[in-house]
């Protein structure tokens, strides 16, 4: 019987099939963590914008004062503008606190994606793992089949031999 790698009657494995499922459970985790990381990549897009437009806020709340205070410096601020200004910097606080509230949500976010994408990437180890795991085994059961081949061989040669001194010895 030749020996065919793909089955080996002995252990009754079909190797290269269980190789191929391997690989594709492989597959598809690869192809899920990748998903994963364009996800968080995209969460973690979205945090900085939101973190990029609070530091905006509060630039334009500083600006803000900052004007207030040279004009006040100046002398043309009045007690109305004073209002205004404390008015308008309780408008721009509101936006800062709205904006905290998006970017604590932002950072929420980016949080559970990095878990699933450390989740998926364990899921990948894992089916790594499993297709090197079913090779060794393979090229372990191909080396045991082997060894049991070449001591079948060897002993079939013994017997051959024996047969053969004993067919020549004078009886």
């Amino acid at each position: 019987m030749s020996r065919d790698l793909r089955n080996d009657a002995a252990s009754g494995i079909d190797w290269a099939r269980l190789v191929e499922v391997r690989e594709r459970r492989k597959k598809l985790a690869l192809q899920a963590m990748l998903a994963d990381r364009r996800e968080a990549e995209r969460s973690r897009a979205a945090a900085q914008r939101e973190a990029d437009e609070r530091q905006r806020r509060v630039a334009a709340k500083l600006a803000h004062w900052q004007a207030a205070r040279g004009a006040l410096a100046s002398g043309a601020f009045n007690a109305a503008q004073l209002g205004a200004a404390t008015a308008w910097s309780g408008v721009l606080d509101a936006g800062i606190a709205q904006q905290d509230g998006t970017l604590r949500d932002a950072h929420a976010a980016l949080a559970e994606r990095e878990r699933v994408l450390d989740t998926s990437r364990a899921a990948l180890r894992r089916a790594s793992s499993g297709v090197q795991k079913v090779v060794i085994l393979q090229q372990r059961e191909h080396e045991r089949a082997g060894r049991i081949a070449e001591a079948r061989l060897d002993a079939l040669n013994e017997d051959l031999a024996a047969t053969r001194w004993s067919a020549r010895r004078p009886a």
